[in-house]
């Protein structure tokens, strides 16, 4: 089974062999696809805004404001407290991911193993396992997934304005002014989806917990 879209930075090639190809069909393989594409999507972006060479560029752009109270030093200021607010959701996130949702369904499937007593009843839990992690990682919530994917996509484009940053003639006041008023806008939506997500996913860690405490 090959599954594959213009979003996708990964695509599973599988054609499980017999008699595994009784539980892994073409819909179940479909939705590994999905998370797996979720987790590569994260993983990317969140390393590139903990990338240790972005560190050595903004103190860089330090030592050439010279610590004046310039438009420079503030788009520094500002690129530096943006940068705070994404690794506090990349960590809340990936926290959430992991710990909250994927580390549980699986310790619970590995705990209902032993338990089946016939191979129906493995199909229906492992069907059962997949469901559980596309609902309770909201990829079947569109709304919710497409402000994810935008805070995602913000992420990806913040080196690239750390990176411009650097090449700007910093003597310029006014295109100083211009690149400042530009991340000041572009960040300014961000945060607000940002924070909108943080609540949302600590509301979805409750109820992840507390429905999987009653299962277990």
């Amino acid at each position: 089974y090959t599954y594959h879209s213009d979003d996708d930075l990964l695509t599973l090639s599988y054609t499980p062999p017999s008699p595994i190809n009784i539980f892994f069909d073409d819909q179940v393989i479909k939705h590994y696809n999905i998370i797996f594409n979720l987790l590569i999507k994260m993983k990317r972006s969140f390393i590139l805004i903990r990338d240790i060479n972005l560190d050595k560029k903004i103190k860089e752009l330090f030592i050439l404001s010279n610590n004046n109270e310039c438009t420079y030093m503030k788009v520094i200021k500002v690129l530096i407290e943006y940068r705070m607010f994404m690794l506090d959701f990349a960590y809340e996130f990936e926290f959430f991911v992991f710990h909250f949702v994927i580390d549980v369904f699986v310790n619970r499937f590995n705990n209902m193993v032993s338990k089946f007593d016939s191979i129906d009843k493995f199909i229906n839990m492992h069907y059962r396992f997949i469901r559980d992690l596309i609902m309770y990682l909201g990829i079947n919530d569109n709304k919710y997934m497409k402000k994810v994917y935008k805070v995602m996509n913000m992420i990806v484009v913040f080196p690239s304005l750390v990176n411009r940053l650097m090449c700007i003639n910093r003597d310029n006041h006014e295109e100083m002014q211009y690149f400042l008023m530009e991340v000041d806008n572009s960040m300014e939506k961000f945060i607000k989806k940002k924070n909108k997500l943080i609540n949302l996913i600590n509301i979805i860690k409750t109820e992840v917990y507390l429905k999987t405490k009653r299962k277990l």
